[in-house]
């Protein structure tokens, strides 16, 4: 019998493989299993007293995300359907579904006020209008690491470009670029500096492609 340690051991494809269909495949599957190893241990009373609101959101996420990966809807039709599903929710997992929302929603204006280079007393005067100070000081604390690690990586990916055309050995390129990304980021930034490299990638392969099919258009 599986536990639920090896549910969240499960393997993960390759990251420019993921997708929201897959995000949503995967979602099911560890949610279906989940219900599954509860109902194994509990009855179906002491699950619902325990765990029923959680399993009503997890199921509104699932197929959140599996609206969002059909293909076939419009952006129209998917907002109506997701409409209609949070309609379905129960009150307690709505009004906290739609704080939780207005929260976001200003936490997204907070960044693009940052983004603007608004000062941080008009960001803060914003913020603290739903969160508490402690909340406030913590999300500025957050977006200016984030704008420090933008400024590493960006320093980074420039430098690492000018090193790749430099026409070394694949050893020695190898070597550089692993001075570079220690001169830059110590070891637990590494997995994101990856994620973050491979997304480069993928925005600069679609592009690549976008420009192709272009061209073959023209």
């Amino acid at each position: 019998q599986k536990n639920m340690t090896e549910l969240m051991a499960k393997p993960l494809i390759p990251a420019d493989q993921q997708d929201y269909a897959y995000f949503a495949k995967t979602m099911k599957e560890s949610f279906d299993e989940v219900k599954m190893l509860r109902r194994q241990y509990m009855s179906p009373d002491a699950v619902e007293a325990f765990f029923g609101l959680e399993e009503s959101f997890s199921e509104f996420s699932v197929k959140n995300i599996e609206i969002q990966a059909d293909v076939s809807l419009s952006d129209s039709e998917k907002q109506q359907r997701k409409q209609a599903l949070e309609n379905k929710m129960p009150e307690q997992m709505r009004v906290t579904a739609e704080a939780s929302r207005a929260r976001i929603d200003l936490v997204t204006q907070a960044q693009t006020l940052i983004n603007d280079g608004a000062d941080s007393g008009s960001v803060r005067r914003l913020l603290e209008s739903k969160f508490e100070s402690p909340e406030v000081e913590h999300i500025l604390g957050f977006y200016r690491q984030e704008q420090q690690w933008k400024g590493r990586l960006d320093s980074y990916l420039s430098r690492k470009q000018r090193l790749v055309q430099d026409g070394l050995s694949d050893t020695d390129q190898q070597k550089q670029l692993s001075r570079l990304r220690q001169e830059y980021f110590n070891e637990d930034e590494i997995p994101r500096l990856k994620a973050e490299e491979a997304i480069a990638r993928k925005v600069a392969a679609n592009s690549s492609a976008s420009d192709q099919a272009f061209e073959q258009a023209g």
